[in-house]
């Protein structure tokens, strides 16, 4: 499985570390953020320009779930709350980013870099296993650990 920084360094080879924000970030996006032709790219959408306009970062990268935003040779991590993944959504499918405020969240404590997912007991001894129905989004950008990205 793909690291944090295996994921940023794809896109930002000069990147050295990657670690958690430790707090929410306010972005606001505009109409010329809005006119970005970055249809299903990571770091070229609407988000990805305004982040970096805003944040006066060197790159950012904008997935449904997480962002990264580089200031030189490090990242910050954001989780990606629903609203924006929406958004995301909308503009890989050619409907538009709306132009407004949205936050970009601080990874909660269980999602943090190093964190690592402990199963409980009762799951394990459980007889007959529920399969979970996944439903694939299609017209939207691939996945940041599915991700195969061109040497430019």
């Amino acid at each position: 499985m793909p690291t944090a920084l295996s994921i940023v360094k794809r896109f930002f080879p000069k990147v050295k570390r990657v670690q958690d924000a430790q707090a929410e970030c306010s972005i606001r996006v505009n109409k010329t953020d809005c006119a970005s032709p970055g249809i299903q790219d990571h770091t070229n959408c609407a988000m990805a320009v305004a982040c970096k306009r805003q944040l006066g970062a060197n790159g950012a990268i904008v997935s449904l779930h997480s962002a990264y935003v580089i200031h030189g040779n490090a990242a910050l991590r954001y989780r990606v709350p629903e609203s924006v993944s929406r958004e995301v959504v909308s503009f890989d499918r050619n409907g538009g980013f709306s132009p407004g405020t949205y936050k970009l969240n601080a990874p909660a404590k269980g999602h943090r870099l190093g964190e690592h997912y402990k199963e409980s007991n009762k799951r394990k001894h459980r007889r007959h296993r529920k399969i979970p129905i996944r439903h694939l989004t299609a017209g939207v950008r691939s996945n940041l650990r599915d991700a195969h990205i061109e040497a430019a």
